[in-house]
């Protein structure tokens, strides 16, 4: 989503993922400041699954956002686009998708409690998508360790398993161990080299 807003979601359970805390199980929540976008990530969610957005305005103006629903076991994913929302600094909003997906976005503009507007997304579209993940780099190796800056070499993964070329890397680094339940509080590095075909051996700096 882009800003003037904030966004927070819940799970069927209560469970809150936004800004200062991740609480559902596999989220991220992030935040690209050279595009104001605030975006939250539920990694292995399902379109079957509930959860509930709830927007808050930060200030006057309109914001774009786009609801992803992926669908595992037919390979394919729902999207839904609002465009130019109009909203104020007491603007609340909220969208519930899941087994139903109805998506429609209830607005309160006044902040008295009230829906004050219904608003259907303006573009749903399904695409297909690959869903098999890449394999696993299991001989990641680091030389060159310098203060701020390594040197990591790996054998490159495939787009599904060890054949093809994958989309994209995501290398992450920390001042403490990275496990995986840590792994989304891991700062991503920058400026990574384009995927090599699978068995190819690239190197990050």
């Amino acid at each position: 989503m882009h800003s003037p807003a904030d966004i927070d979601l819940y799970d069927a359970q209560g469970r809150h993922t936004g800004r200062n805390e991740q609480l559902i199980p596999n989220s991220e929540y992030r935040e690209i400041s050279t595009t104001h976008e605030k975006i939250i990530m539920v990694y292995g969610a399902e379109s079957l699954e509930r959860y509930r957005l709830d927007i808050k305005g930060t200030d006057q103006g309109n914001i774009d956002m786009t609801v992803n629903m992926p669908d595992h076991s037919a390979g394919s994913m729902t999207i839904a686009d609002y465009n130019a929302v109009p909203v104020t600094n007491v603007t609340m909003g909220t969208v519930t998708f899941g087994s139903t997906n109805d998506l429609t976005l209830s607005l309160d503009h006044n902040g008295d409690g009230s829906v004050d507007h219904n608003k259907a997304p303006d573009v749903v579209e399904v695409q297909n998508i690959d869903f098999t993940p890449p394999a696993q780099a299991t001989d990641l190796a680091g030389a060159n360790l310098a203060y701020g800056s390594a040197r990591l070499s790996f054998t490159a993964p495939g787009d599904d398993g060890d054949q093809g070329t994958a989309t994209a890397y995501d290398v992450r680094y920390s001042t403490s161990a990275i496990e995986d339940q840590y792994w989304k509080d891991a700062v991503p590095a920058s400026g990574l080299p384009e995927p090599l075909p699978a068995g190819s051996t690239p190197s990050v700096t």
